[in-house]
């Protein structure tokens, strides 16, 4: 009950009010618009139009070492090889599914709905991603996502829509999304089971997911599938992270000299090729193969040896992480022996792996030696050659500057 007293002082404190004259106006409170973020939608179109109509620099195309290739039937291995090393000017370039980024740009102009354009966005996102030359991951990694989920609203049937997306969620940037790359290249492999870059793809992810002895099946079957394909390199390399995850690093390290001897500027074969002599105890080789991929990719070898990488286990980050910083003088080797499981002869996942002679292993390194030893000759050639070139064009601009600053004769023969 309110205190009657409490009530008289009320009034006696009102006594003076006066009710406020009608406006006969109604009061419009209509909702308000909902907020639109209007800076990231724009980032996010600065992001297309870069991906779409920036320009590819050099590090893009030549760092990776992943680069597509493409060799038409008939045409001997040994071609590309003779690009690669510069006996032939590159006059264009494509992938194998039919064009290349700067292609791509010119279809989504002339066809905004072009899947293949579409699958060829996604890739070359994925590709600055993994290879570690974006300038900004997250945003190149949701265009990628975009270009692929668009490609696949457009034609769900078509497997390289979800191949795309499913390479793209392997490598994605803030998160771990491993479940949904296998889930995106299972389905792939479901609409094409005869597709080897599909098999490669979802080998390796099968892999860093924590199943290597899976990866390693899907992989060999891509090999197997197509044995002339020129980009068999990539399939062998992806074939060597089974082979590291599943600590079989002998078996990695005669996949990595495969690849190398298809691709010899490869950095992705050479860390690989770290991190097995580092755990092998082949320190010597192991740093010579890691400084060779800081040299080509300095980037990607600096993340990885920070732990960047999407495995499904942390035990394979830690022990991937340790064997590139053994190679790299580091840390201790004897940490390699911490983080590695001891080798048993007998084991049978071992058994269970395609096992290559010894001679065969040797073969292959004397290969890899002789291949290396031709390039560094043609290196010394190309730098002689620089330098006859600069001291011929040194010794011309002297002469040059002797006869402007000479003697110089007025009409009657005599020197000014």
């Amino acid at each position: 009950m309110i205190d009657p007293d409490d009530i008289a002082a009320f009034r006696a404190a009102v006594a003076d009010a006066r009710p406020l004259p009608r406006t006969d106006r109604v009061q419009l409170g209509g909702p308000l618009p909902p907020p639109r973020p209007l800076q990231h939608l724009a980032d996010e179109r600065a992001a297309l139009h870069e991906s779409l109509h920036g320009q590819i620099g050099l590090q893009d195309r030549l760092e990776g070492g992943d680069e597509p290739v493409y060799l038409r039937n008939g045409i001997a291995n040994s071609v590309l090889k003779d690009l690669r090393r510069g006996r032939w000017v590159l006059q264009d370039e494509i992938d194998l599914h039919g064009l290349n980024r700067d292609q791509a740009r010119a279809a989504l102009a002339s066809n905004p709905n072009s899947v293949l354009a579409l699958g060829v966005i996604a890739q070359g996102m994925r590709q600055r991603i993994y290879f570690n030359t974006s300038t900004n991951r997250l945003a190149d990694w949701q265009t990628g996502m975009d270009a692929a989920n668009r490609a696949i609203e457009l034609d769900p049937s078509d497997s390289f829509g979800h191949e795309c997306k499913g390479a793209l969620q392997g490598v994605a940037p803030h998160e771990s999304k491993l479940d949904d790359a296998l889930f995106s290249l299972r389905h792939a492999h479901t609409l094409n089971p005869n597709d080897p870059s599909i098999l490669s793809m979802l080998g390796w992810t099968e892999a860093c997911a924590g199943r290597p002895d899976v990866g390693a099946d899907y992989l060999t079957q891509a090999l197997r599938m197509n044995p002339r394909d020129p980009r068999r390199y990539v399939t062998r390399l992806n074939l060597a992270m089974a082979y590291l995850l599943g600590e079989h690093y002998q078996h990695c390290i005669d996949q990595c000299l495969e690849a190398i001897c298809e691709h010899p500027e490869s950095p992705v074969a050479r860390m690989r090729l770290a991190a097995s002599y580092a755990a092998t105890g082949q320190i010597e080789q192991a740093k010579y193969n890691l400084q060779a991929a800081q040299l080509t990719a300095p980037n990607m070898v600096n993340s990885r040896m920070a732990g960047d990488v999407r495995f499904g286990r942390d035990a394979d980050r830690v022990r991937y992480a340790t064997l590139l910083s053994v190679a790299a003088g580091l840390t201790d080797p004897a940490a390699a022996t911490k983080v590695c499981r001891p080798a048993q002869a007998g084991s049978a996942n071992v058994e269970a792996l395609p096992r290559r002679r010894t001679a065969d292993a040797e073969q292959l390194r004397r290969r890899a030696a002789d291949l290396e030893e031709r390039n560094r000759r043609a290196s010394d050639r190309e730098e002689r050659r620089r330098r006859a070139t600069d001291t011929e064009a040194s010794n011309r601009r002297a002469s040059d500057m002797v006869l402007a600053n000479g003697l110089k004769l007025v009409s009657n023969g005599q020197p000014e």
